[in-house]
């Protein structure tokens, strides 16, 4: 059974929540099959598959298309998209953008940087938000020193 997102969140600090990378239905496949809950379509799809030189050069429909591939060899895991570099410029691209990665067939969604105001937005509109772990460590380190 796919677990939710409120499921990963009590398994926070109870037991370690195993999540890896895929981008091809045939990884997918394996990894749900030897019983990883969650998956990530992350940004490095752009260097890793697609030969780019950033992971900025992927768009939004490359990413759909890879969350498809991994949603279509993975039914019962719970996939995290990640939104593309610009797809979440402010409140109402980042929505859009994001529901867009849902009906490719992602659970929940990831994105870099600190806007704040987009997380609250695309949360209360009923959007499932991953944290970064870069992005909470720089805020950790930034909060500690009052300076980056």
């Amino acid at each position: 059974m796919k677990p939710s997102a409120d499921a990963l969140r009590k398994m926070k600090g109870v037991a370690p929540i195993p999540m890896l990378t895929a981008y091809t239905t045939p990884v997918a496949r394996s990894l749900e099959k030897a019983g990883v809950p969650v998956l990530l379509v992350g940004d490095t799809v752009g260097m890793v598959e697609m030969g780019f030189d950033s992971t900025r050069h992927t768009t939004l429909e490359h990413r759909e298309y890879h969350v498809g591939a991994v949603r279509r060899g993975a039914p019962g895991t719970h996939i995290i998209g990640d939104l593309p570099f610009n797809s979440y410029t402010d409140e109402s691209i980042a929505l859009k953008s994001a529901r867009r990665l849902l009906d490719a067939g992602a659970d929940s969604v990831k994105l870099e940087g600190p806007p704040l105001d987009v997380i609250r937005h695309l949360v209360a509109s009923g959007i499932e938000v991953v944290g970064h772990g870069t992005f909470v460590e720089n805020v950790l380190r930034l909060n500690a020193s009052g300076k980056e």
